[in-house]
């Protein structure tokens, strides 16, 4: 019988010139360095085992860059979603993560404890940016064909709330159990091939069951510049 399950594929970009530099970036655009372009290559090496049937990345340069890795070795399209961004983060955009702590210390200790407030004057919440992904999700599942993978290529934080999403946790649940992504790791879910339980969380019409977090090609290990999970460097 063939499999009919179909699966998502969210992945984190590679080692960006901000994430090299401590900078807060957000929906700041910073390309990949030498090293963040090599984890993006050992990833989709990996990624291409599961024949996508598409990748969706984030527009930002960082995030697009690792998609269009990703569909080359894949050989799949690949298509840009604003909505896929990074979290906003206002006044922080674009400044070094220590001059951050210095000027917001209390907001960013809030951020640590993954508190659910506006970063910056004029950001967003992690409310904020889970109302904008999960359209995006919805329309990318609704794409994909029964027995299918997506990969979407997106950013630290974005992906850490897509997959809350997924599996109906909320914001702080997610926040505390789960921790950040490393550049180009990623997470697998499953469309759960069972019928959703009364009050069960749905995306896209279907409950889905996390298969992996946080995986990364074995050959990252051997990639210089892998950034820490700290999402200054999201």
């Amino acid at each position: 019988m063939a499999d009919t399950v179909r699966r998502l594929l969210i992945v984190r970009h590679g080692e960006s010139e901000a994430n090299r530099q401590g900078i807060w970036q957000g929906q700041y655009d910073s390309p990949l360095t030498g090293p963040g372009v090599r984890q993006a290559e050992s990833a989709a090496m990996v990624l291409a085992l599961s024949s996508p049937a598409f990748v969706v990345a984030s527009d930002l340069l960082r995030a697009a860059e690792t998609g269009d890795i990703i569909g080359a070795a894949a050989g799949c399209p690949v298509s840009y979603d604003d909505r896929l961004r990074e979290l906003a983060v206002g006044e922080w955009t674009g400044m070094p993560g220590i001059l951050v702590q210095e000027r917001y210390p209390e907001d960013r200790e809030r951020h640590l404890r993954g508190e659910d407030f506006k970063r910056g004057v004029t950001g967003e919440s992690l409310t904020d940016l889970r109302d904008r992904v999960v359209p995006a999700l919805e329309d990318i599942i609704a794409r994909l064909d029964p027995g299918r993978t997506a990969v979407i290529a997106t950013h630290g934080i974005a992906a850490r709330t897509m997959v809350g999403a997924l599996l109906g946790l909320d914001t702080p649940r997610m926040w505390h159990l789960f921790g950040g992504f490393g550049n180009c790791h990623w997470a697998e879910l499953a469309e759960s091939s069972l019928p959703a339980p009364p009050d069960f969380p749905v995306v896209g019409g279907s409950a889905w069951r996390l298969q992996g977090w946080n995986l990364r090609a074995p050959v990252l290990e051997h990639a210089q510049g892998d950034a820490p999970n700290d999402e200054r460097r999201a």
